[in-house]
């Protein structure tokens, strides 16, 4: 049949003898029936590593390689930064929730209030008294060919300005008519009476909101400042972290108007009309105190710091990564502090190293610029009350109970070591990147013995 014939010529060829023909060389060559060409040298080569490859173990590596160009490089380092900055703006709390926010709660009752509005008049009295001495003494002994700026200096000068007893020139960039709670003569029993509110009731709202440890905060400068009709009525914008109590009522106009740099328009302007309570802010909210049209508005003011070590003897205060480095608030702060020491130690000791290098310092400047920026353009600004006006009593007698719920030693001893905040003796100093303390304020350095512990 059909099959068998096409399988006789291949039977065939099996059965047949090998046969034998001469080649031109008058050699034999032998010829078994498979007729495959001789494999050419690269073939040869080819095979022979693939017989290599497959004689290896198999450990699971394999022997491809991949190069990727610089320009490839850099696009994805870029990439994964970009995703690092965006996960943190919108997973970290620190960041999406606070860095643009504006919180309000109760602080104080009006008694309070009215007692720490006490406490400023009789500071005010004892500087004004004392300028006054000073100014009968001088007019005795001055001579007609004594120069005028020999005499008062300017801070004496200012209190006997109206308001009297009050500093007119200590806040140089931005002038305020105040009185600073250590460097004025508030008592050591005043300072006692406002560490207790403050521990009470202000550091566990600061803790809650921004998440930190209480003992991490430290106010670097905490003072009472009026705003009147007729005198300086108002606070340009500028940018600080905050905090204002609201002590007195019977005045028109003021508050606090928020901007966005973004949009160069206010996003909240707020004029809290109860008294005692507390308006919170971060660093990187660009403010300014509106003008008041009649009467005068009376607030206690503080500005804060978050350590995340004690600038005098550079202990932990337990401030977490994601709360400092993590956080675009602490950030600013830090590198805002970092490029004022380095001016600071150049214009004082001249001190020449990398700190102090004019590109270090324009990487400062230029990163505080790129955050405020970021800030602007991602996150959210708005302005919220945490507490309604119908619970407000109970609300600041809950804090009470908790806070008197602590062991009375440590209450009276106070301290971050014993996990509270740091109101007085922290006050008027610039601190580096490190943490530690740089420079202190000319203030501090002229009224050095009202920062001893006994004072405190």
């Amino acid at each position: 049949n059909n099959g068998d014939a096409k399988q006789e010529p291949k039977a065939a060829a099996a059965a047949a003898p090998s046969s034998s023909r001469k080649n031109g060389m008058g050699k034999v060559k032998s010829s078994n029936g498979n007729n495959k060409p001789k494999p050419t040298k690269s073939s040869a080569s080819k095979r022979k590593a693939n017989e290599q490859q497959q004689q290896q173990p198999d450990n699971g590596s394999s022997d491809v390689q991949y190069e990727l160009s610089q320009f490839a490089l850099m696009q994805c380092c870029v990439l994964c930064m970009i995703g690092f900055v965006w996960t943190m703006l919108q997973c970290n709390p620190h960041n999406y929730y606070t860095t643009r926010g504006v919180f309000q709660a109760p602080m104080l009752t009006r008694e309070e209030c009215n007692t720490i509005l006490e406490m400023a008049d009789r500071a005010a009295d004892i500087n004004f008294k004392e300028a006054k001495s000073l100014e009968s003494m001088y007019e005795v002994f001055a001579t007609p060919e004594s120069d005028d700026d020999e005499g008062l200096n300017q801070t004496m000068k200012g209190f006997l300005q109206n308001p009297v007893g009050w500093q007119k020139h200590r806040h140089g960039n931005y002038p305020t008519t105040d009185l600073n709670l250590v460097t004025d003569p508030f008592t050591k029993d005043d300072r006692a009476y406002l560490k207790e509110k403050l521990d009470a009731r202000l550091a566990p709202l600061i803790g809650r909101i921004f998440g930190i440890p209480v003992a991490s905060i430290r106010a670097n400068d905490m003072f009472v400042v009026r705003y009147d009709d007729d005198k300086r009525a108002h606070l340009m914008r500028h940018t600080d972290i905050s905090f204002n109590i609201l002590l007195n009522d019977g005045f028109e106009g003021g508050g606090t108007r928020f901007w966005n740099r973004m949009t160069e328009e206010p996003f909240a302007w707020v004029t809290p009309k109860q008294v005692g309570q507390v308006l919170l802010h971060s660093a990187m909210l660009n403010h300014e105190g509106m003008a008041v049209t009649k009467g005068t508005r009376t607030i206690l003011v503080g500005f804060l710091s978050v350590d995340k070590v004690d600038p005098f003897n550079e202990k932990p205060t337990g401030l977490a990564w994601m709360a400092s480095w993590g956080s675009l608030n602490w950030m600013n702060v830090k590198l805002k502090e970092a490029h004022r020491a380095a001016n600071t130690r150049i214009a004082v000791t001249g001190e020449d190293s990398w700190r102090n290098h004019r590109l270090v310092r324009s990487f400062f400047e230029d990163s505080l610029q790129i955050l405020a920026l970021v800030g602007d353009m991602v996150l959210p600004h708005f302005a919220t009350n945490f507490v309604h006006p119908k619970d407000r009593r109970q609300y600041l007698q809950a804090l009470d109970d908790h806070y008197y719920s602590k062991p009375k030693d440590r209450r009276e001893a106070g301290g971050r070591e014993n996990g509270f905040s740091e109101w007085f003796s922290g006050q008027q100093i610039n601190v580096d990147i490190t943490g530690s303390v740089a420079t202190y304020w000319a203030t501090r350095s002229q009224n050095q013995h009202r920062f001893a512990s006994t004072e405190l």
